[in-house]
């Protein structure tokens, strides 16, 4: 049985350098509206 010594998390790093891409802005737009369609959907009725 091997030990490991430093526990690697899983998923993405937050502190990893990163450049933004044109699909993020796209990403986070769709996002913004899609709130703001069940909101507007809600309160309307």
């Amino acid at each position: 049985m091997s030990e490991r010594t430093s526990v690697v998390p899983m998923g993405m790093d937050p502190t990893r350098p990163r450049r933004k891409s044109n699909f993020d802005y796209v990403y986070v737009g769709l996002g913004t509206i899609a709130v703001l369609a069940l909101i507007a959907w809600a309160l309307l009725g």
